[in-house]
This record gives structure tokens, C-alpha cells and sequence, in this order.
């Protein structure tokens, strides 16, 4: 009998053990331990044994053992709290949910060897047919070839395009809405709330200044990152591939932004991980310069590393874990090198960068008197607002919750964004089998701390998973071993060119509303009757903005303009404040009418399957003038 089918009791005494530890259905520490113990223990046995002769076979095999194992735990996992919790089903077989737990862990565990086989064939395949390669200088229409496909597939991925009547994402709205109150002098954070950070939101202010009541420079800012993106996948992929096959890796570079861009994890454009994935890229290729390489970096590539991350740490810090991941090998062996000069000048170069950036970021909130609310809101409220446990637990319990929560929210993450869990496997295996073991060393530790640091808390959403993009190049070369050297006509290149726009057409997330009017959203449709009173005042009350405020073209008058993923307590009050003292001209609510005293509804819209809002006037106003040039309302003070 094969080895592989001999372990199948182990297995199935693993996948329980495992289970049943990151369930957190054990109630004591000695519990834990138990179920680590089994876990392990199983884990250690599966992944040992006998094996190939060869040290490059023996090594393949088990990195084969190691990662198979870990999948069929992720699925396992997925289909238990399936069952238990109502989730949605496993992308791949939703039948399989209705089968009872104790039948389906053991058709996993009979999984296990042919996914064995699979994964050790393909570190084999890659271990011989991968490159080692440096540096290439390129044609620069290579480059331009990366900017024309970025402007086409963004034209039908982002929601932010001409080709969309609106970006609807709750999110991208609320980044324009609070760099609009910016640009009119309140301050982030004390006068308007949000949760990012604040070089986000000035980003968005600069936006919204270039072309006001509209995406259009957003559109603009997502092309160019999205162009960089590209260039700077080709440049690593091409790293790991025979010079022989640049021109083929060129004709799949569109196909690959496509597959980035019509993800799930995109959403519909302008989210945080979107505009840093060009900066992930350029550090993941200047960690492999070190690291795999052996090329030293200078001071001042240490320099741009340190500025890079201090506009990660200003606009999103959970984030930074891909940097720490990335860069945490290569100053390691710097440390260890023997030369005391290496380290330091690359920390000192790391610390310069990270000054140059945040010296203006403090200074604003000096000078406004608001370093305060910086700290409490960036910071504090968004580490307590997503607390992994009740502050009253023990250290022990909040370790063992963060836990949980990475392995939840990876095990997530595998099963929401089908894409994704393809590229990190072909990334994982072509790692594990590339001739240089510190690949798979560099990978690893990168994907461990940047998981740790994105799903640390209870919270997740789709486009948390967006940063893991970062790894495109390695799954592209992995493909590219497959491939024979041929070398492409132009002809060709148009054609995958055509072929990117037709995936992103049908499989964008945001692709029901391509080429819709204006006219037939309710943004745009209530905008005409809050505009029949210039200057008015909006309040979104109990959501999150969903963009009135930019087809109204208002600046927001109150701290807590909409409904955010916080859930302060004093945030809805507050908005009930607000529409109690008749602060706003006009209010809007969500599928849900709210009626109040002093507010009469006046229109209401509805976008079928997707929300009815309701629109609510404050009597002073009323009767409505017929248009905007009539009667002039009172201007009301910004309400903090």
C-alpha cells in the first residue's frame, strides 16, 4: 500500500485536531493544548517518512506532504463552519455542504493523496524548469504595452471610469466626501470622522480639487498605479524566466491585470490595498534583489523603502505587515553579516524615509491642535473598535483569539476570491520548488506577517485580501516553466489585449452598472431635488455614504456625516442630534424610512435589488423652490 494512503488515519485525527483548535470550541488552556498537540503531532508524522533518494526528490516530496496537507486543513475547516455558523458554501463544490461533517472529513482525507501527488509534481516541475536570473534591460514598448493595458482594463474594472455612471462603493465615497471637507479647512479626524489614514484623504482632497462632483482623477490615480503595478510585475517575473521568453511573458501580462482587476477582492475600485499594491511590488522586488540575489541595495534604495512605508503607515497600517514580512529576512542577514556598517546604514536610511513623510503628517495635526484625535481615532479606536476579545480576557485568550482570527480569515480569504487562492498556490509551489530555498523562506515569512497584521481582528472584509496581489509575479512565472519559447507576433499581443477587456466585461465586479445613464441611479435622481435649494445641508443618517454628497457636489457639515464600519456609540446619536436640532436641510435613510418631527418626506428612489432611500426635508425650507436659482437657504455653521 502506498505511503500516502497509509496515512489517511493520521490525517483524519489532524484535520479534527486542527478543527476543533481553531474553532475555538476548546474552553481551558489544557484543552488547547490537546487538540495542538493532536495536531501536530499528526502534522509531524505526514510530513515525515520515507522518501525519494535524491536530496532535490527528498525535498520536493515533502514540501509536496507540507503543503497538501495544509490545504485539505483549510477546506476542512471551511466546510465545518459551513455547517456550523450558515456561511456560504465552498466556491468549488456548494453540494458538498449538505453532506453530513463526520462524512465529509473522511472524502478529505481520501483527497489527500492524489493532492499529494499533484503538489509534489508540480515543485518538481519547477525545481527544473524554473531561471535564475537578475537583471534585463527592456525594450521601453514593453512599458508602454503595461500602460495601454492598464488604461483598458481599469476603463471596465474601476467604477470610477467614464464608462460608469458612478462609483458605488460605500467606501471610495467616503474618501472623496472627507477630502472634499478638507479642501474646505475642517480638520480630519476632530471637525469630520473617518478611520483611514490621513494621507489617504489627501490624496482624495487633491482629487476632488482636480475634478470636483466626480471620479475622474481617481479614474486618473488608479490608472497610474495600476500601470506601475503592471510594469513592476513583469520586471520580477521576469527575473525567474529565460530572457528567450520575455516576449510571451509580455502577451500574458494583460491576462494577468485582468485576472487582478476583475477579482472580487477589487471590489469596484479606489480601495486602500489598490493604490499601495504598486509600492508592495517595487519592495518585494528590491527584497529579492538582497536576499535572493545578492545584490546589496544602496542607502538610498533603504531611503525609498523607508518612504514607501511610511505612506503605507499613513494611509493604512495594517498593511505594513507585508513590509515587515518582505524586508524582515533581508535585514535579518544583514544583522548577522558580521559587518556592523550594513545594518546600520540601511535602519538609518529606513528611519530618514520614514521621517521625510510623517514629520508633515504630525505637523498638520500640531498646527490644527488635533495630534489628539490622530491618535485616538487612527490609532486607539481603530485597534479597540476591532478588538479580537473583551479587554477583560486574559493575555493567554487574546493570543489565542488573534490566532483564530488569521487562521478564520485566511481560510476566508481562500474560499471569497477564487483568483487569489489560484495565484498563491502556484506562488507557494513555485517557490518551494525554485533552486534557491530562500524563495520559499522569503514568501513565507511574508505571507505569515502580512496575515497576521490584515486579520489579526474579528473583522473582514473582501478587499482586505486584495494586498496578497503583491505575489502575481511568482504565480506568472510558474506559468511561463509550463510554456515552450515562442515568440509572439503583434498581432498576438492585440489579441490578448482583447481577451483581457473580454474577462474584465464579464467577470468585473462592478460590471451591471457598465455603460448605465446617470439618470437612472438615485444618486443622481435625489441630487435633483436637494439642488432645487443651493447650499444645503446633507446628512446621511444611519449608512454609509453612498454618494450623494458627490453628485450634490456638498461639502459634509457634521463630524459624523454617514453611518462607518466603527460603530461608535456616540455616532448615532449624534446624527439624531443633528436632525432633532433641524441642523440639516435635508436627510436620507436607507431602506428604512425614519420620519421626525420638523421633516417632511419629499422624494424617495429606488435602485431595484439594491437599496430604497428615502429623502426627508427640514420644513423651513419647504414649499421646495422650482429650481436652483431660486430662494437662497440660510448657511449653517459646520457641526462638529
Amino acid at each position: 500500500m502506498p505511503l500516502c494512503f497509509k496515512r489517511l488515519p493520521v490525517l483524519f485525527l489532524s484535520m479534527t485536531g486542527f478543527i476543533l483548535l481553531c474553532a475555538g470550541t476548546w474552553r481551558s488552556w489544557p484543552q488547547m493544548a490537546l487538540c495542538a498537540a493532536l495536531s501536530l503531532f499528526a502534522l509531524g508524522w505526514l510530513c515525515s517518512g520515507r522518501t525519494d533518494a535524491t536530496p532535490s526528490s527528498r525535498y520536493a516530496t515533502l514540501a509536496g506532504h507540507g503543503i497538501s496537507v495544509v490545504l485539505l486543513l483549510f477546506l476542512a475547516y471551511r466546510f465545518y463552519v459551513g455547517l456550523c455558523a450558515g456561511y456560504e458554501p465552498v466556491w468549488f463544490a456548494p453540494s458538498l455542504q449538505a453532506l453530513p461533517f463526520p462524512v465529509l472529513l473522511p472524502l478529505l482525507a481520501v483527497a489527500y493523496p492524489f493532492l499529494d501527488s499533484l503538489c509534489g509534481a508540480l515543485i518538481r516541475s519547477f525545481r527544473h524548469g524554473a531561471t535564475i536570473c537578475s537583471d534585463h534591460a527592456f525594450p521601453k514598448v514593453y512599458y508602454v504595452y503595461g500602460i495601454i493595458g492598464a488604461v483598458l482594463i481599469l476603463c471596465l474594472c474601476s467604477q470610477s471610469s467614464v464608462l460608469y455612471p458612478l462609483n458605488l462603493w460605500t467606501d471610495a465615497n467616503c474618501f472623496l466626501s472627507v477630502g472634499h471637507a478638507m479642501l474646505d479647512g475642517q480638520v480630519l479626524y476632530r471637525d469630520i470622522y473617518e478611520q483611514k489614514g490621513p494621507l489617504l484623504y489627501a490624496l482624495h482632497a487633491l482629487a476632488y480639487w482636480l475634478t470636483p462632483g466626480s471620479f475622474l482623477a481617481v479614474w486618473l490615480l488608479e490608472v497610474v498605479c495600476g500601470a506601475l503595478s503592471l510594469m513592476m510585475i513583469f520586471k520580477i517575473a521576469a527575473r525567474f524566466v529565460a530572457p528567450e521568453k520575455h516576449p510571451l511573458l509580455l502577451l500574458l501580462l494583460p491576462v494577468a491585470g485582468a485576472l487582478i482587476y476583475s477579482s472580487v477582492s477589487f471590489q469596484y475600485g479606489d480601495s486602500v490595498e489598490e493604490l499601495c499594491l504598486p509600492i508592495f511590488l517595487y519592495c518585494l522586488d528590491l527584497a529579492l534583489q538582497e536576499y535572493l540575489f545578492d545584490k546589496k541595495l544602496r542607502f538610498l534604495d533603504w531611503f525609498v523603502v523607508g518612504l514607501l512605508s511610511a505612506v503605507v503607515l499613513w494611509s493604512k497600517y495594517t498593511l505594513l505587515g507585508l513590509f515587515v514580512g518582505i524586508f524582515f529576512l533581508p535585514i535579518l542577514s544583514r544583522l548577522t553579516c558580521g559587518d556592523p556598517k550594513q545594518p546600520i546604514s540601511s535602519l538609518l536610511g529606513i528611519l530618514l524615509g520614514v521621517s521625510v513623510v510623517t514629520a508633515p503628517v504630525l505637523l498638520y495635526f500640531v498646527w490644527h491642535g488635533a495630534l489628539g484625535s490622530l491618535f485616538e481615532v487612527y490609532f486607539y479606536q481603530n485597534l479597540t473598535n476591532y478588538a479580537v476579545t473583551d479587554s477583560s480576557a486574559s493575555w493567554f485568550s487574546r493570543l489565542a483569539g488573534i490566532g483564530r482570527n488569521v487562521f478564520q480569515g485566511v481560510s476566508w480569504l481562500i474560499q471569497a476570491d477564487t483568483i487569489l487562492a489560484v495565484v498563491l498556490f502556484l506562488g507557494g509551489c513555485f517557490a518551494l520548488g525554485y533552486p534557491k530555498k530562500k524563495l520559499a523562506l522569503l514568501l513565507g515569512v511574508s505571507l505569515a506577517f502580512s496575515s497576521l497584521f490584515i486579520y489579526f481582528g474579528s473583522t473582514r472584509h473582501r478587499y482586505y485580501a486584495f494586498a496578497f496581489y503583491a505575489f502575481m509575479p511568482l504565480a506568472l512565472a510558474s506559468v511561463l516553466t509550463w510554456l515552450p519559447r515562442l515568440r509572439p507576433r503583434k498581432v498576438g499581443l492585440v489579441l490578448s489585449l482583447a481577451a483581457s477587456c473580454l474577462l474584465c466585461v464579464v467577470a468585473a465586479p462592478g460590471k451591471d452598472l457598465l455603460l448605465v445613464s446617470k439618470e437612472s441611479l438615485p444618486q443622481y435622481q435625489l441630487a435633483k431635488t436637494i439642488k432645487r435649494v443651493p447650499d444645503a445641508t446633507l446628512l446621511t443618517y444611519g449608512t454609509m455614504d453612498a454618494g450623494f454628497y458627490t453628485t450634490t457636489d456638498i461639502t459634509p457639515s457634521f463630524k459624523y456625516f454617514c453611518q462607518t464600519n466603527s460603530l461608535l456609540p456616540e455616532m448615532a446619536s449624534e446624527q439624531a442630534r443633528y436632525i432633532e436640532m433641524g441642523y440639516c436641510d435635508f436627510y436620507l435613510t436607507c431602506n428604512e424610512p425614519y420620519p421626525a418631527e420638523g421633516y417632511t418626506l419629499v422624494d424617495e428612489s429606488e435602485m431595484p435589488g439594491v437599496a430604497h432611500w428615502y429623502l426627508y426635508a427640514n420644513n423651513d425650507i419647504l414649499p421646495l423652490p422650482d429650481d436652483e436659482s431660486s430662494v437662497k437657504s440660510a448657511p449653517l455653521a459646520s457641526i462638529s
